[in-house]
């Protein structure tokens, strides 16, 4: 969401959560006075700010309580961007967005993560059946042979 440059100044009269801005700076963002704003410093810190439009501030320039500057972790003078703060229906749908996001992606990984076990375990299954059969041959043959062994010539006329 874009925004507009203006400096910071420090607020005559302290009041934390508020801003004073020229009344143009609303107009421009097609806002009202008492609507909130964004107060951007730029080191990834922003604040959400009431702004009042204020004829005696000067375009360009936003007041802000030297609280809410501490917090910004702005001086007097430095650049902010100030722009439209979003709606609660704005933040759920990103929310919902990027939560769909990645639940999707999970669901790819662990898809591929299924398939790739389904393929060991029946490669391990394959090679378990294949080794008991062999045991199974060795285990009839040793048998047979063993019966051979124990069988007199007598019980082979039988």
């Amino acid at each position: 969401m874009e925004g507009i440059e203006v400096k910071v100044q420090k607020r005559a009269f302290p009041s934390k959560g508020r801003v004073r801005v020229h009344t143009s700076l609303l107009a421009d963002l097609a806002l009202e006075t008492g609507a909130h704003v964004e107060v951007d410093g730029g080191s990834g810190k922003a604040l959400t700010l009431g702004a009042f439009a204020d004829s005696m501030v000067a375009e360009g320039v936003v007041r802000m309580d030297p609280e809410d500057m501490k917090k910004l972790g702005v001086e007097e003078g430095a650049v902010v961007v100030v722009r439209r703060a979003k709606g609660i229906t704005e933040k759920v749908k990103k929310g919902t967005k990027e939560t769909t996001e990645k639940v999707t992606e999970g669901a790819k990984d662990v898809g591929g993560k299924v398939a790739k076990g389904a393929g060991s375990a029946a490669e391990s299954v394959k090679k378990g059946a294949g080794s008991a059969a062999e045991s199974v041959k060795k285990g009839a043959s040793s048998a047979a042979t063993t019966v051979k062994k124990t069988v007199s010539p007598k019980d082979k006329e039988l």
